[in-house]
Parts: structure tokens; C-alpha cells; sequence
């Protein structure tokens, strides 16, 4: 079988990386939407919304679509996981909770050190949905969104490594997260992963949330703060990358072409 008719991969990253996969490596891609984001329902931001429901929302559709209950999808030898960022603490969590459900997972924006998300809430300058015009009759309150520019480039752009133009656009197209979601997606991370399969691990070397800015000052041992990650996935040795320049929004820097060759040459040689 050639790859595209053998691979489907559930994607968590946005929609450059799906036409490279397709196009390039001729590979199926499945994206979704988490809860409360795009189509998917804007529920109760407390109540509702919150890491561990959308876990299992994201083992629905994989258990979906290893057994061809979704409409229009065939049958795929593997299903590979590919987050970024949040999406990869939920890519962890399913795999810790159901190790056996991926036949391989891409970790993007990601490390195992939650000590720096402070960092992350503080720059993002947080504020009240219903400030904003736009997304305001969309969303009830307690979800909340970036107040400026500022916490944008801060959080996930490093310096010189992005066109201006896509700072402005990610502000425009950005969306809303909720209270429920910052209370609870630490807990994604929080116990060590049985999971057997092939990891890959892709960070920027200036990622904030998950290596406050410099992810080469790693512990005692010298290693990079992704790389430490292999001490929580106790079945299976993990690889790690680390993207030189490059901040925690690697599908929108200039480097992205590199972090997309890492993810699918990482796949393609499985």
C-alpha cells in the first residue's frame, strides 16, 4: 500500500502542515475541532470545557475511526496523533490513558515542565470574551481571549523569527479559551505514559510556556528541557528536536518548513 491508502493522521496543528502531509508526503489527515473551539459546541466554560472531556472526545474519534464509523473515511493501517501545544497535552493524555489507541504520536510545542505556564498566562494578557466585538455574541462569559498584539508575539513568536503580517493575522483568527481549560489541562501531563509506540518530540529553541524561553537549559544531566520528557514515557524511547530560533508557534515562523520535514520524515521511516 502506498502511504497515503496505510496513514491517517489525527491532527491538533494548523492547516499548512495538513497540505504539506497530503500534498508532499501523501498522507490522509483528520482535523478537529476541541471542544469549545470552531465548530464544535461552546459550552459551559467551567462545567463543560475542560481537558479532560475533550481527552475523550479525542479517543471517540480515533475509536471512530479505527472501526470506520465516520462517513466517507476508509480503512487506515495506522492512525498517528499530531498536536501542537494544547493539542499535545491532550495527545499525551490519551496515550497515557489508552496506550494501545495511536500507532505514533508527534508532540509540537511541547515539554514536559509545567513551571513556566505562569509565565504564559501572565504575558498573555487574558481578558473577558465579551470584550471583544467579534467574538462576543459567539461565546458566553468566562471564555477569554488575548487582550492585545503584545500577548500574542510574547507567548508565541520569537524575535525576527515571524513576518509581521501573520502576527496581525494570527490575532484576527485567534479564539477564545476557558477557565475550565486553564484550571485543568496541567492534569493532561500530570502521570507517566505506558504508551509503546514512537514518540517525537518538536519545540522551539525560545518556547515560553513549555521551556520559559530557552529550552537548552536543560537539569543536571545537560539535556534539553523536551528531551527530559523520556523519564515519564517508561515503554518506549522517545526523540527529541529542538528548532533553532524558533518560538513556540512553529506553524508560523520561518522555520516551520523544518518542523514539518522533522514530523514527517520522522512518520515516514515507521
Amino acid at each position: 500500500m502506498s502511504s497515503y491508502e496505510s496513514k491517517l493522521f489525527v491532527d491538533h496543528t494548523m492547516q499548512s502542515y495538513v497540505a504539506l502531509a497530503t500534498d508532499r508526503y501523501g498522507y490522509a489527515t483528520f482535523s478537529w475541532d476541541r471542544l469549545g473551539t470552531g465548530e464544535s459546541s461552546h459550552g459551559d466554560p467551567i462545567q463543560e470545557i475542560q481537558a479532560p472531556l475533550e481527552v475523550d472526545g479525542l479517543r471517540a474519534l480515533t475509536v471512530a475511526l479505527r472501526e470506520e464509523n465516520i462517513e466517507g473515511v476508509p480503512h487506515y493501517d495506522k492512525i498517528f496523533h499530531v498536536g501542537h501545544s494544547y493539542g499535545s497535552t491532550h495527545t499525551y493524555a490519551l496515550t497515557a490513558k489508552y496506550p494501545g489507541i495511536s500507532d505514533g504520536i508527534a508532540l509540537t510545542g511541547f515539554s514536559q515542565d509545567g513551571s513556566y505556564v505562569s509565565l504564559f498566562e501572565l504575558a498573555g494578557n487574558f481578558v473577558d470574551v465579551k470584550t471583544n466585538p467579534d467574538l462576543a455574541p459567539h461565546y458566553p462569559h468566562g471564555y477569554l481571549t488575548i487582550g492585545d498584539a503584545t500577548g500574542v508575539q510574547t507567548n508565541f513568536f520569537a524575535p525576527d523569527a515571524f513576518d509581521p503580517k501573520i502576527l496581525d493575522y494570527t490575532v484576527s483568527i485567534g479564539k477564545p479559551l476557558t477557565v475550565g481549560e486553564l484550571l485543568t489541562f496541567s492534569g493532561d501531563t500530570a502521570t507517566n505514559n505506558t504508551f509503546g509506540g514512537p514518540v517525537l518530540i518538536v519545540t522551539g529553541e525560545h518556547d515560553v510556556p513549555f521551556c520559559g524561553g530557552d529550552c537548552h537549559q536543560g537539569g543536571a544531566d545537560g539535556n534539553s528541557i523536551p528531551s527530559q520528557a523520556q523519564q515519564f514515557f517508561t515503554n518506549t524511547t522517545i526523540s527529541t528536536v529542538v528548532i533553532p530560533g524558533s518560538g513556540h508557534a512553529l506553524n508560523l515562523e520561518y522555520s516551520h518548513p523544518r518542523t514539518y520535514q522533522e514530523i514527517n520524515a520522522f512518520f515516514d521511516a515507521l
